[in-house]
């Protein structure tokens, strides 16, 4: 599959005699994961809109709203596939989009009215990227979703929350176990902008049981469930297909609202660890390079915004571990934290990206829980073997 920018073929361009002439057509995916479409649900419905007309003008157009493209490191993320509808099967490639705004949209859609044939225009420069970078794919050539389309379209097309269904409490420690057993299945931790993403893969990942705690562990990070904690289990589904498993306590999760020192950890003597200051979670960092935490102990007492600013340069290149953690959570990142711009490491990872916590929003799955529980861990079930995914459906 070819990347940003792909050139696709003149429609009209001379053919052997006899061969199919190629129709313009494309397929537009429309992002609605944590941080794409939220900020102004009504420029998201107006954007949307948009796009959706142009895509409805092509033959076989169609415009798709999903969960999650992918590239969770950024916002307001649109892809284009670029597909020939007069030869069965034939993919011309994606063009990938981010921080689509009201001008930009209305780009995008001018470009896929008139067939998105060739590259994108010189004007969307700024907003087309390559997702990537690091390797992975969001969206593949096999890749389809199911359009949902609503009757008003100024109505904001955010997918319906997952069905949630509570998990006995005798099957859960097994279901754990299972979940944490599996190098597909990804966890994470934190709130919306706040996160650890927990991707245990690597060739020396072990499981531990200790009293109540259950932890998956490799080089690059590691879970820790403490099921001595009161707290409930729901699967997440829609329909017959589990999505994910969400532990939620009725505790509300901590947070402090300013960067301060918290003392040191078991795993790393003689070092220092400060919270930088996070609503909703602690979300900590673990410094044994004393410049920096100097640096940190200067800037106590401020809020992560004017931290960051001042002293990200510094956190990034230092690469300290994370540790971002809930009641029920705790989920511990070695890996490089990437610049700017950068791509996430393969393996376990991190996002803060301050412009976010000031929406102070738990994660998506909050939406899909009775009132009064807060999510404290989440399992995501997108690569788990089918005998992990057998296991949830049977429990839950």
């Amino acid at each position: 599959m070819s990347m940003s920018g792909a050139m696709c073929p003149d429609p009209d361009e001379k053919r052997p005699p006899g061969e199919s002439r190629i129709v313009p057509t494309a397929s537009v995916l429309v992002c609605r994961g944590c941080c794409c479409g939220r900020e102004s649900p009504g420029s998201a419905a107006k954007r949307l809109h948009a796009m959706r007309t142009a895509a409805r003008s092509l033959p076989k157009g169609r415009t798709t709203v999903t969960d999650c493209l992918g590239p969770c490191s950024d916002f307001d993320v649109v892809a284009v596939r670029h597909r020939d509808a007069g030869q069965a099967g034939r993919r011309l490639g994606t063009t990938w989009f981010r921080r689509v705004d009201d001008a930009a949209a209305e780009r995008i859609a001018s470009w896929v009215r008139a067939g998105a044939t060739g590259g994108a225009p010189a004007s969307l420069a700024a907003h087309v990227f390559d997702p990537h970078a690091d390797g992975t794919l969001s969206v593949t050539p096999e890749h389809e979703i199911t359009v949902s389309d609503r009757v008003a379209d100024e109505e904001p097309d955010v997918p319906e929350a997952p069905a949630a269904r509570r998990i006995a409490a005798a099957t859960e420690r097994a279901l754990l176990r299972t979940l944490l057993s599996d190098p597909g299945v990804g966890w994470t931790v934190g709130v919306e902008g706040a996160v650890a993403d927990v991707l245990l893969t690597a060739h020396d990942r072990s499981v531990t049981e200790d009293g109540h705690r259950l932890a998956a562990v490799d080089h690059t990070g590691e879970i820790r469930l403490d099921c001595g904690v009161a707290h409930a289990t729901w699967v997440l589904h829609n329909g017959p297909t589990p999505l994910s498993v969400v532990l939620a306590t009725e505790q509300a999760p901590p947070g402090r609202s300013e960067v301060s020192e918290v003392g040191g950890v078991d795993e790393a003597p003689g070092s220092a660890v400060f919270d930088l200051g996070v609503p909703g979670t602690r979300f900590s960092v673990v410094v044994d390079e004393p410049v920096l935490a100097e640096r940190l102990r200067r800037h106590q007492g401020r809020q992560l915004s004017a931290v960051v600013r001042e002293v990200g340069p510094h956190l990034v290149c230092a690469s300290p571990d994370r540790v971002v953690s809930t009641p029920v959570a705790r989920a511990l990142v070695r890996t490089p934290i990437p610049p700017p711009g950068g791509s996430s490491p393969t393996g376990s990872h991190t996002h803060l990206l301050p412009d976010r916590l000031a929406r102070r929003r738990p994660l998506p799955q909050q939406r899909s829980l009775p009132d009064g529980w807060w999510v404290g861990a989440v399992a995501f079930l997108d690569d788990a073997a089918p005998e992990t995914v057998d296991v949830v459906r049977h429990w839950g």
